[in-house]
């Protein structure tokens, strides 16, 4: 039943749906029109089978892509065709993956019956691994068809997608029910999954994208920072930042420059890239030079005030530059960003009052002393002139930030054992 509306709605939606991106962005859509072609054919190029066994792994975008980096060398005795959704999360797997010959990175196709069906039939796949919250129904329902095992990793599911799920009961526990496996992140998501008739085994493993301890080059960092920086330069990254955030901090930045007593320079990361002219326009306005990080000469010193970061999948290993992070997507209501990226690299973490969506991460660098909390502008200023100012401060808060990603890790190890022992 579920399965003849699905697909009914989307055979009469997809048009308009099509219609509605060309025209709000062109010039982009005329780019990517072999891109959607593959997507909707479901043809695609990967190696030919080597191991003795094959691994689809399930990925939306960059996101998904960095939470499954120390899975992959675990599962290196498969061979694995890592399917992403859309440009920029292609681009980092490609990248990030690219020196693994047991490894194709690939678009997913569409969720459309055909396409999904005749990608599965080509891929050939011993088991999908579906990351996060990737709960595409004809996905699901083919892959089920076809006795392929469905095991959701690093299962998210947030209260917002709690009340989703209570309006589509039904269809929800149906797709749900064919999954293998669903290991959760966090008793929080857990709880939120609750509903009546769901009979898929669920466990809580931990979230893969605490375990960042294996990605991080701290000689590499070293060394980049003191051929960009000299030496008494302090810097801020804030990164993932939000529409309506880069006028927050960058009015911080004005102020907190005043306060100190070092040079400091400003790195900021918008969480798309359309936002990029606004956040440069913004900075001209109140006087502040600026470059774009993929325009630099990465071997000289930098010698703007603000570098806006317009590349994808940079911003982890900039952490590394860093004396202070702000996380962005928390000044305003957007549930904020994963704090513990940064504070893989010891770096001090300032958030706002909205990290719903890393409540739990939050929460435990508040306690350790590795995060903080600036709940208005007021006390961001403070919270960045206080750890700017004190370096011993500064290093403390950075351990503190470190040893909590370090408690916090070991999922991937736990998911890897499970996925072993299921095929």
């Amino acid at each position: 039943m579920w399965y003849i509306i699905y697909n009914f709605l989307l055979g009469i939606l997809s048009l308009p749906a099509g219609i509605f991106i060309l025209m709000r962005n062109f010039r982009r859509a005329v780019n990517e029109i072999s891109v959607l072609s593959e997507r909707v054919n479901g043809k695609f190029l990967v190696r030919n089978k080597v191991k003795a066994k094959r691994l689809l792994l399930w990925c939306a975008s960059v996101g998904e892509v960095r939470s499954i980096i120390t899975l992959i060398d675990y599962l290196r005795d498969y061979d694995l065709v890592i399917a992403v959704g859309t440009a920029s999360g292609y681009q980092q797997a490609s990248r990030l993956f690219a020196g693994r010959d047991y490894v194709s990175v690939v678009y997913s196709p569409l969720d459309f019956p055909f396409s999904v069906s005749r990608f599965l039939t080509k891929i050939m796949p011993d088991a999908v691994l579906i990351v996060e919250t990737e709960i595409w129904p004809n996905l699901i329902w083919i892959a089920r068809r076809q006795g392929r095992p469905l095991i959701l990793i690093n299962g998210r599911f947030s209260r917002r997608s709690r009340r989703l799920f209570l309006l589509f009961r039904s269809l929800i526990v149906q797709l749900l029910n064919n999954f293998s496996l669903l290991l959760l992140r966090s008793e929080t998501d857990r709880n939120n999954l609750t509903l009546t008739g769901l009979k898929v085994p669920i466990e809580v493993t931990g979230n893969m994208k605490y375990d960042l301890g294996g990605t991080i080059d701290v000689g590499r960092a070293i060394s980049q920072r003191s051929q960009l920086f000299k030496s008494q330069d302090l810097v801020i990254v804030a990164g993932s930042i939000r529409p309506g955030e880069e006028k927050i901090i960058i009015v911080a930045y004005q102020q907190v420059r005043e306060q100190i007593r070092q040079p400091l320079k400003l790195l900021i990361a918008p969480r798309h890239q359309e936002m990029i002219a606004a956040i440069e326009k913004y900075l001209g306005e109140n006087n502040f030079s600026s470059a774009r990080w993929s325009q630099i000469d990465h071997s000289q010193p930098v010698t703007v005030d603000c570098l806006v970061i317009d590349t994808v999948g940079d911003l982890f290993n900039l952490y590394g530059l860093a004396q202070v992070a702000i996380i962005g997507g928390s000044f305003l209501d957007y549930g904020g960003q994963n704090p513990l990226e940064p504070a893989a690299w010891g770096c001090p973490v300032i958030f706002g009052k909205y990290m719903s969506n890393f409540a739990e991460e939050a929460n435990a660098l508040l306690k350790k002393g590795g995060g903080f909390l600036a709940s208005d502008f007021s006390r961001l200023m403070e919270n960045l002139i206080a750890l700017l100012n004190d370096r011993q401060k500064r290093i403390i808060a950075g351990e503190n930030a470190r040893k909590t990603q370090q408690e916090l890790s070991g999922a991937t190890e736990k998911n890897f054992t499970r996925i072993k022992e299921l095929l």
